[in-house]
């Protein structure tokens, strides 16, 4: 897709990378700065709420060192293309990601703490796909979805290391619940928290949970 935040393309470089601080226009090279940067970041514990301030502060945290807008909501609409015309994926309109965040962030704010990694489980995941389809920032959206679900889980009493998500899992999850099956995440957050915590005292597995398909279609 084009991007408004893209240095200018060029023969040599049709797809250039964002405009960034280093200056970076070779989008492969940039990748490898950007994914050590936020790597870094991303290691520190940082308390989050439910508001868009506290996700802009996040993108802000993992992405300030690499891009000059970091923080900032997108103000401009965005498709991202599956390769071929019937599978773009349309994300929330830019006029609207401030609407939509506070209504998702406003429900889950008034549910009463979980008290099963089940429930938190249904919960997470169905605040990734809002985050995920809201698509609040020009960039980076899955690494702040996964570092603001990590923090929340901690603070909700069930730490869920998302960014150690093996990339299949995030990919398939998300691509199920954008098309309206969200067990396939619920299935994953309890499996990885089950394996974090194998001491822990889990429900019997939910028939109804959904194991990943390994050809579900990645987002």
């Amino acid at each position: 897709m084009d991007h408004p935040l893209q240095y200018p393309p060029s023969p040599a470089n049709p797809h250039p990378a964002l405009i960034n601080m280093f200056g970076i226009e070779d989008r492969d090279v940039l990748q490898r700065v950007e994914y050590a940067i936020t790597a870094a970041a991303s290691r520190e514990t940082i308390d989050v709420d439910l508001s868009i301030e506290s996700l802009q502060h996040l993108h802000q945290q993992l992405f300030g060192g690499v891009y000059p807008w970091a923080g900032m909501l997108r103000t401009f609409n965005m498709v991202k293309n599956q390769g071929h015309p019937d599978s773009q994926l349309r994300f929330c309109p830019h006029n609207l990601i401030t609407d939509q965040l506070n209504w998702a962030f406003d429900h889950f704010g008034t549910l009463k703490p979980p008290q099963t990694i089940e429930s938190f489980a249904e919960r997470s995941a169905a605040l990734a796909n809002v985050i995920n389809r809201v698509h609040p920032f020009p960039e980076g959206n899955g690494r702040t979805n996964k570092m603001f679900l990590t923090q929340w889980s901690r603070q909700q009493g069930f730490p869920v290391n998302y960014l150690a998500w093996p990339k299949k899992d995030w990919l398939l999850s998300s691509a199920a619940a954008w098309k309206g099956n969200e067990r396939v995440m619920q299935h994953l957050t309890v499996e990885h928290y089950q394996k974090a915590n194998p001491t822990k005292a889990v429900a019997p597995p939910d028939p109804g949970l959904d194991k990943p398909q390994r050809r579900a279609r990645t987002i």
